[in-house]
């Protein structure tokens, strides 16, 4: 089955791999960008300081999550009420990436399958850089996950083989995890899915 995972996602989207994300990624090897990810964990680190500066010159102030908060409940951090947050970022593209299933099986129906680590997210908030450093989309995680799950019904309870895009452009598409090869399942979001949704905050960061 790994085999066939490995095949299958060679064949169909290989040319789609997930280069971009969030802000922590870990592992080794290397990615799109051409940098191994150990590199890519430290740019990642300085580039969420660099999103936390900016949100706090604006009087959004974000404290520092602890390592088990980070590690086990994919929090970044946490706003002054004790809102926790996520922070992300795209190296390319306007959307928002989101993992929504991890491992994947190609078999199964995605209803029935372990739910990747932005889904199970207990951030209340999500910060998203977009790649121009000039605007940062607030989200609430809710949100986000409503937007995926209307996507995944409109899938129908059936096996995901190639990448299914909703009308409002959200994409539920099949990648594999560039720190580890294992199959799993992002969601792309484009900007028109969550207008209404976000709050928009002009910075200047630079990426």
């Amino acid at each position: 089955m790994k085999f066939k995972y490995w095949l299958i996602n060679e064949v169909k989207w290989g040319s789609h791999r997930d280069g971009g994300g969030g802000t922590a990624v870990m592992g080794g090897g290397k990615g799109l960008s051409g940098l191994d990810f150990n590199t890519r964990v430290m740019r990642g680190k300085n580039v969420e300081q660099k999103i936390k500066d900016a949100l706090s010159s604006v009087g959004i102030v974000i404290r520092p999550a602890g390592r088990n908060a980070d590690m086990y409940d994919k929090i970044d951090g946490y706003l002054i009420d004790g809102s926790p947050v996520q922070i992300k970022y795209r190296d390319t593209g306007l959307d928002i990436l989101f993992e929504l299933i991890k491992p994947f099986d190609i078999t199964s129906p995605l209803d029935n399958q372990p739910r990747g680590k932005d889904y199970r997210s207990k951030a209340v908030w999500f910060f998203i850089l977009d790649p121009t450093g000039k605007t940062i989309y607030q989200i609430p995680t809710k949100s986000i996950r409503d937007l995926v799950d209307s996507t995944v019904k409109e899938i129908g309870g059936q096996p995901l083989f190639k990448p299914y895009t909703s009308g409002n452009g959200i994409q539920i598409r099949p990648v594999k995890d560039p720190s580890d090869g294992t199959p799993k399942v992002n969601a792309f979001i484009p900007p028109r899915a969550f207008q209404g949704i976000a709050r928009k905050i002009p910075v200047n960061v630079e990426i």
